[in-house]
This record gives structure tokens, sequence and C-alpha cells, in this order.
């Protein structure tokens, strides 16, 4: 189905363009909104901004939506994209008067917010609505909770900000949160490993420290290359027997990060929300005025 909308869309601008090119065979200069083809897509454009802004208010309002939300908000940024040809070619590519100038840059912030924001919800790491955040607190806790665990079994010693207890061995597919990835525990009671000390050192300085809710952005964790890096360089210094261990610390870093990384999408999504719906809703009015104006001339 998106794939479909592509191409139909494609398809839509192709033939606009083709025949805003024959339209325009033996003129001086590019047909305006004046011209039949002009005139044809400033309508066809019209409408479907005013869709594009009618169906995010009542999906609001109403939580009416085209098909799921990615979808959903896949046909909206693509309907909004065919816009940009034939109000291109609408204009003659030309700015015009004051009016048509501002209505041009508006409409271009509008569009540059809009294909910025659906970027930011794809990078998002669950598919739920914006307005429905998750409490990352007791995730970041639970994480924290059982890093310190795995590696005061391994150390054999009280960690800060950590309760030693023996853990078991289940295998657990997370499905809670936007988390990804296996949080695997043991129920063998390990033996305390006498070369465990860089193990130790590693969770207090680094792992510890990345998993708390300040986590530093100079972290070697904090991107999903050279954490792969770090922990290859860890297990080089530790024995065979915490290689599990490592594996799994590796493991509630990566959720961490994932964790990390949906807090700043969202952010991002949540300042081009702010700038796309009153310029929208700006550019809804001038629309109508520059739609209103047009009309003494035809």
């Amino acid at each position: 189905m998106p794939r479909t909308r592509i191409v139909a869309t494609t398809l839509l601008a192709l033939l606009a363009a083709t025949w805003y090119v024959l339209a325009s065979l033996g003129r001086d200069r590019w047909p305006g909104g004046a011209s039949p083809p002009g005139l044809t897509f400033g309508i066809v454009a019209g409408v479907i901004l005013l869709f594009e802004a009618a169906y995010s208010v009542r999906r609001r309002l109403v939580n009416w939506q085209l098909g799921s939300r990615p979808a959903g908000l896949r046909a909206h940024v693509q309907l909004g994209l065919l816009t940009v040809p034939l109000i291109a070619m609408h204009s003659g590519f030309r700015s015009g008067g004051s009016l048509t100038t501002s209505l041009l840059t508006i409409y271009v912030l509008v569009v540059a917010s809009g294909v910025a924001l659906s970027m930011f919800q794809r990078l998002r790491t669950r598919q739920s609505e914006p307005a429905l955040s998750i409490d990352r607190n007791p995730l970041e806790s639970d994480l924290r909770q059982q890093a310190a665990e795995l590696v005061s079994n391994a150390c054999g010693e009280s960690l800060s900000q950590c309760n030693p207890a023996p853990f078991q061995s289940i295998t657990i597919e997370r499905s809670r949160g936007p988390l990804q990835g296996r949080t695997v525990q043991l129920h063998i009671q390990r033996t305390p490993d006498a070369h465990a000390e860089p193990l130790r050192v590693a969770f207090v300085e680094v792992i510890e420290r990345f998993l708390l809710p300040d986590a530093p952005t100079s972290s070697p964790l904090r991107s999903a290359t050279s954490s792969r890096r770090w922990f290859a360089g860890l297990r080089q210094r530790i024995p065979e027997s915490l290689a599990e261990t490592v594996d799994l610390l590796e493991n509630l870093s990566d959720q961490r990060r994932q964790l990390l990384d949906d807090s700043r999408a969202e952010r991002w999504s949540k300042l081009c929300l702010l700038i796309h719906e009153p310029l929208t809703a700006a550019l809804v009015v001038l629309l109508l005025v520059h739609a209103a104006m047009s009309l003494r001339y035809l």
C-alpha cells in the first residue's frame, strides 16, 4: 500500500508536468496561475492543503486517521509533497507580489517542518501516539538494578546503587515500552571470579554512569559503534567465564541507548510540531485570501 501511494503520487506529478510543458510550448515564459494548467494545479494544491489541515485538526479532536498512525503519517506527507510541483507550476516559477511571496515562504516552512517531523517520528523506537509518553524512570531504574546484580554476582562485593542477589537463568523477550532486545538472567548461583576487577572498574566508571538518568553525552556507550568497540575491548581484559555477563551488560546498555534516542526524537518531534501547526494555520488563512483575490482577476 505505501508503495502504491508513492507510485500514484509520482505518476500524478509526471502527468501534471507533462501537461504544463506542453502548455508552455511557443510561450516566452512559463504559464502562470491564469493559464488552464496553472489554474487547475492551484485549485488541486489548495484543496489538498485544506484537506491536510482539516485532517490534522480532526485527528486531534476525534482521533480520525488515514489507517494506522504510521500509514496515516506517510499518506499525510506524500500528499503534502505532491503539492510542491503543483504549486511551483501554478506560480510559473515566480514569487509574485508580497502576498504571494509570504504565502510561498510560509508554505516552504510548513513543508520543511512537516518532513522533519516525519523523519523524527520514524526515528522513534515505538509506534504509539506522540501524546502518550511512557514513564521512563521505572525502565531506567530496572536496567540499572539488573546491571548491578550482574556485576555484583560476578565480583562478589557490594557496588554503589546495588543490592546483591542471586539471579535466574531465564531468557526473557522484552516487550515492555519502547525497548528492543533481550534481557537474560541466570538461575545458576555463581561463585565470584577472582579476576573480575576489570569488570567492576568498567561498571563503576562507565556502565553505571551511562545507565543513570543524566547519562553523559561523552560516554563511549552513547553511540552503537563506539559501544561495540568498548565492549570488545572489555572482553579482552576479562576471563572467558565472564563473557556472558559482559554480553548481558552490553544488551542492557543497548536498551538504555534506545531509551535515550527515543527521548531525543520525541523532543525534536514536539519542537517540529510547535512550528508546523501554527504555520499551517497561517498558511490556510493566506491561502483563502489568495484565492479570494485571484477570483477578482478571473
